[in-house]
């Protein structure tokens, strides 16, 4: 944080983001990690780690969190659920959204599914480079990243 000029404006918390408070199953293989419920790994790896999740509306709400502007999630193929667990939040702050949601889920792409959930909040959705999953959503879509038709 220091190497880059954050400190005091960056807090790390030891949680996972899931849709419920939880002590899930995890494991790291190589670059890899993944919770077992949604892992892409292979079945006969042990998941011999644990972490403990909460909603993001919980934490918001414990937080008593004033104002949220960005949320930015890149946490293998477990966004779905993440963004299930903020509801309250999407709704109240309205926050802008990065999702690196290339990650595969019963053969398909959390990209879609996350998208799909984000429009029910009024918010629109695009995909930065075709193919990348990487998710930008807002509710007014302020572009964030000029596009190469809007350069």
């Amino acid at each position: 944080q220091a190497l880059n000029g954050m400190d005091g404006r960056i807090n790390v918390l030891s949680f996972g983001l899931w849709n419920s408070e939880d002590c899930l199953s995890f494991r790291t293989h190589g670059a890899m990690s993944s919770l077992r419920e949604v892992s892409e790994l292979p079945n006969y790896l042990s998941f011999m780690e644990s972490v403990q999740t909460l909603s993001l509306d919980r934490w918001a709400k414990h937080a008593k969190l004033q104002r949220l502007d960005l949320i930015k999630m890149d946490i293998e193929g477990a966004e779905i659920e993440a963004l299930e667990g903020a509801a309250k939040v999407l709704k109240q702050y309205q926050p802008r959204i990065l999702i690196q949601a290339y990650h595969q889920r019963n053969g398909m792409r959390t990209f879609e599914r996350c998208a799909r959930y984000l429009t029910q909040f009024g918010y629109q959705c695009r995909e930065l480079k075709p193919q990348s999953g990487l998710l930008e959503a807002s509710v007014n879509m302020r572009l964030w990243f000029p596009t190469k038709a809007s350069l």
